[in-house]
């Protein structure tokens, strides 16, 4: 169904479809971007706007997800819970095809699993976004539900050392070395990593896991921004050491070293 209007004589078409949503494209509230037929800038932004008002942080667009950090706890969002409930309708799909479900960083990571156990192809999940956007956060997300799910279907088989939950508590370990606070962040990646999960499709278990990292911002460990911080690893280090160690090694000075710009006691800290 068409619909004409006549200005100044000349006659504009539009469809009937496309004249109600733009009347309302203030409240467009849309789960897959990729359904709102023309897209434009203007239409996500909204969207996303509107969906971020509800607590909703997730959008499709056709096969990216965008989220937004809402900076604030989400209770229900990232459960066990949920995590089934993405398993259990990736069930109801077919070997062919899989069918989106609601927007979510699970529903991703499941998308990539189905590809992977269905066409036997190496997947990859990139993650991107600004400082402070949550990709840290995000890419822990994923883990996690990759360890759940193989963790649930090789329960049977799977031996005593939980690979699973051994990769996952790398993370700390990694924070602790490459992440800092920075002015916009108190958990800021300062370093690029790239995860490598390695699953056997015929057991659908996790057995191994490589991680190569790259772009360290080596400069944070001698020159500090104002109102940024070393990495976490030195002010855990000095939290966790005893009296005696902080008077042999001038604990305040140390701890000053970590604070400021340009004190050099970086053999000290190393020596601790």
């Amino acid at each position: 169904m068409q619909a004409e209007v006549d200005i100044k004589t000349k006659i504009i078409k539009v469809s009937i479809t496309n004249l109600s949503r733009i009347c309302q494209t203030d409240s467009i509230n849309v789960n897959d971007m990729a359904e709102v037929s023309p897209i434009n800038t203007k239409d996500l932004l909204t969207n996303i706007k509107n969906r971020y008002n509800q607590n909703i942080i997730f959008t499709n667009v056709g096969e990216t997800l965008i989220i937004t950090n809402p900076y604030q706890i989400i209770p229900g969002l990232y459960t066990e819970e949920k995590m089934q409930e993405i398993v259990d309708y990736s069930n109801n799909n077919s070997i062919d095809k899989y069918e989106r479900g609601q927007p979510h960083c699970f529903d991703t990571t499941m998308h990539s699993i189905f590809n992977l156990l269905n066409q036997a192809k190496n997947q990859a999940l990139v993650i991107s976004g600004e400082s402070g956007a949550g990709k840290t956060e995000c890419a822990k997300l994923c883990m996690k539900f990759i360890a759940y799910y193989f963790g649930k279907k090789g329960e049977e088989g799977k031996n005593e050392e939980n690979l699973e939950d051994k990769i996952l508590a790398c993370n700390p370990v990694l924070e602790a070395f490459g992440n800092a606070k920075t002015v916009r962040n108190d958990n800021s990646s300062r370093f690029g990593k790239y995860i490598k999960i390695f699953i056997k499709i015929e057991t659908k278990q996790i057995v191994g896991a490589y991680m190569e990292t790259y772009l360290l911002e080596k400069s944070r460990v001698v020159s500090l921004a104002p109102g940024e911080r070393n990495y976490h690893i030195f002010y855990q280090v000095i939290s966790g050491i005893n009296k005696l160690i902080k008077e042999n090694f001038d604990y305040n000075k140390i701890f000053e070293y970590c604070e400021k710009k340009g004190l050099n006691y970086q053999k000290k800290v190393r020596i601790i």
